[in-house]
């Protein structure tokens, strides 16, 4: 009771936002990316996700939410990107973006594999094939071939290594220690005989038990743990689950959104029962996982060490007190003569690097990179855009960024370069075709900005130039594909109605509407049964219940059908054959397509 009206609160303090806080972004369904770590496989992600994907779609429609599978190693590129807005993933991993990038704990996740025992915490499992009697306890590992998921894996590493730290096992005593990316390889490297001894996190095993012939027969827990109220086992203490968080790009008005959408879902929704979890709760406080990582000294806090100052103090203090008389001394004496030439110096070594950080980070980034004038005048280009051009630096320090790009737009151009030099923007972008030396032309995205100059007389801009030709391509491939099957469902002679799980019109080809009397716009979004089959040829009405047509979406049957009685707009029989097959994505019917011509009796 307590914790729900601890939620209740969350939930309405997410509310209490200052009107313009509640602005959402000016375009209408932008793409939003939902990163999530794969531990199990990028497949695995998308059966597990896509529904929360959906249900945020439809609960807030102004963006268009997209599930992106997260290998461990992508993690940071991703997220120093800017590349996804929010993050599904392990505590581990959490806390070294929430230090390095800021990332923002939004919620915590509520594991739901066992009935009735939804946790939000969870730890590490340390086991070995149940005929290695020789292995009873962590400190037989030495010797060992060890079998971990990845460095940044909470509860497939961290979590055990830090039980081997406590109980003085180093591993460096190990035959070998492997990473295998994801549970899975884990379990089946160890039953394989490729490794001896693997490390997993809690319910990995139980969940293999219910989708797999594994049995926990096979295997032996070395240092099992009981804790109280928790449903797996476990080999070290318990951590929070994982959390979904938002990174600071990620404006603060839809992650509140976000987080409303995903704390009003009920335990038993389709998202969550695809997810398998119990739903979200108001975020765990991930301290806990902070102290695991400093006692390891791992990222973040690779260089974490704890000083005792009471004890450093009692051993150096006499030494301490020596060296600041002695440097007190010496700063007063050297103060007035070298102080100028302390700070010209620092100046000019902070100068010197910041200018060789610049030119490393100009010339070898791996998009195109221009310095032109406040006119378009280029003044400097890094290599990657002499590829893709074919110019050399010095040709296209003789032309203007204008001569290189083709197609209209320039009076548009025009006006977003004036709100930039207004600051009312900081950068805009435009997909042009660009010109090569060879003649040949290729799309790019271009983005500009505007930099002021210091003194105030002369201001510059920066170009980005992305190769997005290849895109461009398959975009026209996809046009053309889509035209061409619109060219034949719009041509056919027979009927072609699209149906979704409910029985409404998704598609009508304009056959189908001919021989129904309406015209396809009257049609979609209506339903097919009440609209064209709501009677017998008798005129007796026609139970939904018992029409085959809508029942291949229950049933997932073919259905075919000569001389059924279909009614068209102005209540005049239609005789036709037909055939109703179901569409199934996945395993599940999402629909059928109806295809149907006027019966000929002779």
């Amino acid at each position: 009771m307590f914790k729900s009206i601890v939620i209740l609160c969350y939930s309405l303090s997410l509310l209490c936002l200052p009107l313009s806080a509640l602005e959402v972004e000016t375009s209408n369904h932008s793409q939003i990316k939902i990163g999530v770590l794969a531990k199990r496989g990028e497949a695995r992600v998308f059966q597990r996700w896509q529904k929360t994907a959906d249900y945020l779609n439809q609960t807030i429609p102004d963006h268009q939410f997209k599930i992106i599978p997260m290998p461990f190693d992508d993690i940071p590129v991703l997220v120093k990107h800017a590349m996804v807005e929010f993050v599904i993933v392990n505590p581990g991993i959490f806390v070294d973006l929430s230090v390095r990038f800021g990332a923002r704990r939004l919620l915590t996740m509520k594991n739901a594999f066992v009935a009735d025992a939804h946790v939000s915490q969870f730890g590490s499992v340390i086991f070995t094939r149940a005929d290695h009697a020789y292995l009873q306890n962590l400190k037989d590992l030495a010797g060992q071939r060890v079998a971990a998921v990845h460095p940044t894996s909470l509860g497939g590493w961290i979590m055990a290594l830090r039980e081997f730290k406590h109980q003085h096992i180093d591993q460096a005593d190990f035959q070998s220690l492997a990473f295998f990316e994801t549970h899975d390889h884990v379990v089946r490297a160890v039953l394989s005989h490729q490794a001896d001894v693997g490390i997993i996190r809690t319910d990995i095993l139980e969940r293999l038990v219910a989708e797999t012939d594994f049995e926990l027969t096979q295997i032996h827990i070395l240092n099992p743990q009981a804790h109280e109220s928790f449903p797996f086992l476990s080999s070290s203490i318990l951590y929070p689950e994982w959390p979904i968080a938002s990174l600071p790009h990620t404006s603060e008005a839809l992650s509140k959104q976000v987080a409303i959408a995903l704390l009003n879902l009920d335990a038993d929704s389709p998202a969550n029962l695809a997810a398998d979890i119990g739903g979200w709760t108001i975020p765990e406080n991930y301290q806990t996982v902070h102290d695991c990582l400093q006692d390891l000294e791992l990222p973040p806090y690779e260089s974490f060490h704890e000083v005792n100052f009471s004890d450093a103090l009692k051993t150096y203090g006499y030494w301490v007190l020596l060296f600041l008389s002695v440097l007190i001394v010496l700063i007063w004496l050297l103060w007035k003569n070298k102080r100028l030439n302390q700070v010209l110096c620092h100046q000019q070594i902070h100068l010197k690097h910041s200018e060789e950080r610049f030119r490393a980070t100009f010339a070898q980034a791996a998009v195109g990179l221009a310095y032109a004038s406040a006119l378009g005048h280029i003044q400097r280009v890094n290599r990657k855009y002499c590829e893709m051009s074919g110019y050399t630096e010095a040709e296209l320090q003789r032309l203007n960024l204008s001569d290189l790009t083709l197609g209209d737009g320039a009076a548009e151009e025009i006006a977003q370069f004036e709100r930039l030099k207004r600051g009312e923007i900081t950068h805009f972008s435009v997909q042009r075709q660009h010109r090569r030396k060879n003649t040949e032309t290729f799309w790019i995205l271009l983005s500009i900005s505007w930099i002021k100059a210091l003194d105030r007389k002369e201001h510059h801009l920066v170009a980005v130039i992305n190769d997005i030709d290849a895109l461009k391509q398959l975009e026209a491939q996809m046009r053309e594909q889509e035209r061409e099957k619109e060219l034949i469902l719009n041509i056919a002679g027979d009927g072609i109605l699209g149906l979704d799980k409910e029985g409404l019109h998704t598609f009508v080809n304009p056959a189908a509407a001919r021989l129904l009397g309406y015209s396809p716009e009257e049609l979609i979004g209506t339903h097919s049964h009440q609209t064209w089959h709501h009677s017998k040829a008798d005129g007796s009405p026609y139970p939904e219940a018992d029409c085959p047509i809508t029942g291949v979406l229950q049933e997932g049957r073919v259905h075919r059908s000569q001389a059924e009685t279909f009614w068209d707009k102005n209540g005049q029989a239609v005789r036709v054959n037909y055939i109703s097959t179901p569409i199934i994505v996945d395993g599940d019917i999402t629909g059928a397509v109806l295809v149907f011509h006027e019966h000929n009796p002779g």
